[in-house]
């Protein structure tokens, strides 16, 4: 694993000159986790920042009735674990777990610490990261909520595609049953709400993981 490049990958590193990202690197740890592993699960002490530089990982919590409910999934050069950095008092209820072989590259809370204040420029981009990361988890809140599971796909479909498509093919990131997990419904739920989508004409199913949508207004107007 190339130090530098696992750094490299990171929004919030790589806009720094190369022998600034070469000295970060230097203090990061670089780990290997096989399938099933966990970074950290709830309430444990995750006092570092995790990097994936190779592999994925889902952020997941448990519900009261110990069913999953999907976050995100991580992919490499995203990161997790930048909460630790202002929260000493540890009781996120977060689970990191590993879905295939991955490398991850990981920093200890004191050592990003440093860095934040020899790099004022990394923390303002933490910040941002941050404030996205939270304007996006209670964008997913308001619209799981006691809404049609068909209007929950149709939100999901149009935060992949963004701001300024008339009409798009996406290529869904994640599967059906992550997928479900994320809407908080079933796998099940899921298949018949992509169906509902499509018998209106506001969806096309090319395979299971490529949907094109015809007027992406209207399947923004169905929510």
């Amino acid at each position: 694993m190339s130090h530098e490049y696992c750094v490299e990958l990171v929004p919030i590193f790589n806009h720094l000159p190369k022998e600034s990202m070469a000295l970060i690197s230097k203090v990061a740890q670089h780990r290997t986790y096989k399938k099933d592993d966990y970074l950290f699960r709830a309430d444990e002490s995750g006092e570092a920042l995790y990097i994936v530089h190779s592999g994925e990982v889902r952020l997941f919590h448990l519900t009261h009735e110990g069913d999953e409910q999907l976050l995100r999934v991580l992919y490499p050069g995203d990161f997790t674990g930048e909460w630790s950095l202002f929260n000493t008092v540890q009781n996120d209820e977060t689970f990191a777990q590993v879905t295939m072989d991955s490398e991850i590259c990981v920093i200890p809370v004191d050592k990003f610490q440093e860095m934040l204040l020899d790099y004022p420029q990394v923390a303002l981009k933490l910040l941002e990261e941050m404030s996205r990361r939270l304007s996006q988890s209670q964008e997913q809140t308001i619209h799981i909520a006691n809404r049609p599971i068909a209007k929950r796909l149709a939100w999901y479909l149009t935060s992949e595609i963004g701001p300024d498509r008339s009409t798009a093919k996406v290529h869904l990131p994640l599967s059906r049953k992550d997928l479900a997990t994320y809407l908080g419904t079933t796998p099940e739920s899921i298949t018949r709400a992509f169906k509902q989508l499509e018998e209106r004409g506001l969806i096309d199913q090319l395979s299971s993981d490529v949907i094109v949508v015809p007027v992406v207004d209207e399947l923004r107007l169905y929510i």
